[in-house]
């Protein structure tokens, strides 16, 4: 049986969108304080990001207690004439700008890029997870193309409960989390990499 991966892709997001406001703030902060007690955000010097949009998990807020914890912290940035992705540091001072992909990244004046090979921690967004630690995204690869790079970097993910389901179809060049954290608890999966 064919995976229609755009079906699914839908579902999931309708899911997420379907979450009123208030219970939406309550599970990001939830998450939140979740994600900033795990031992592999506490450990972490320098951490990938993504900068949430629409009804993703929010990180809003992430990036200044990074600084004030003295940790150093990149998001992705796209480079469209390289067709190219990679993370970039970001600092209090940056600005910051509605990508292309409708994303937000400070602006190509202010990319600073660090390699994957430096990062410890890779906070991954997504669409659905599974009870393996497998992910859909939005169907560019760009994640697994970043966690591809960095296989020393620990993999979490944040998602809300209901974008959790049993099993979702994989791909060879599906990356796999090592953790997801959601409002009410974090999966632990031990992957050799």
């Amino acid at each position: 049986m064919k995976i229609d991966k755009k079906s699914l892709r839908r579902r999931f997001l309708a899911l997420r969108a379907e979450i009123d406001p208030e219970a939406r703030d309550k599970a990001d902060r939830q998450i939140l304080k979740r994600l900033l007690l795990h031992p592999s955000f506490k450990r972490a010097a320098r951490i990938g990001t993504y900068l949430s949009c629409g009804s993703e998990v929010s990180t809003k807020g992430l990036p200044e207690i990074c600084w004030k914890m003295r940790k150093t912290i990149a998001v992705p940035v796209t480079a469209r004439w390289l067709k190219k992705t990679f993370f970039s540091e970001i600092s209090s001072d940056d600005p910051l700008i509605t990508s292309e992909l409708g994303t937000l990244e400070p602006p190509r004046s202010a990319w600073r890029p660090i390699a994957p090979k430096n990062l410890d921690l890779i906070i991954v967004p997504g669409v659905a997870f599974d009870e393996s630690g497998h992910r859909v995204g939005y169907g560019g690869g760009v994640f697994d193309r970043l966690l591809a790079a960095a296989p020393q970097a620990i993999r979490l993910g944040l998602a809300f409960e209901r974008q959790i389901t049993p099993r979702l179809p994989r791909f060879t060049f599906d990356q796999p989390l090592d953790f997801l954290v959601t409002e009410k608890r974090t999966l632990r999966w031990n992957r050799k990499r």
